[in-house]
């Protein structure tokens, strides 16, 4: 189930929204919620994971996540090594997918996937539109 909110709702000069938020529900039950804009500065990209066992939480800017277990032990920290680039990750993932191409192995993520996200991002889009 999917359903989203927004649309171009400031004053940006951009073609597409500037705002949505979305709520999805998987089919284990488990609901997410995503919230993205260009109104944010400094910019912001973060992830918050939240389980029974803890909440992971990443800062995709500074490359950076921690894990902070329920129970209250010791926070765990994780930090992108200095000599990190971001381009990399990309570069890296074309390589793979590739190299896919190249030897006629099948991607960790096929097309039946590519199409499910597809359509969740057509989903979102209408909902916006409506």
């Amino acid at each position: 189930k999917v359903a989203a909110f927004g649309g171009k709702l400031s004053g940006l000069e951009l073609e597409v929204e500037d705002t949505v938020k979305i709520i999805m529900q998987f089919k284990s039950g488990v609901v997410a919620s995503v919230n993205l804009d260009y109104l944010q500065k400094p910019s912001r990209r973060e992830l918050r994971v939240v389980g029974t066992k803890g909440r992971i939480e990443a800062d995709l800017v500074s490359s950076g996540a921690l894990f902070l277990p329920a129970d209250g032990s010791d926070k765990l920290v994780y930090r992108a090594p200095a000599d990190f680039e971001r381009n990399a990750v990309y570069l890296d993932e074309l390589k793979y997918f590739l190299g896919c191409i190249e030897n006629g192995r099948k991607p960790m993520n096929d097309l039946d996937e590519a199409v499910a996200v597809l359509k969740t991002i057509l989903k979102v889009k209408e909902h916006v539109s409506s």
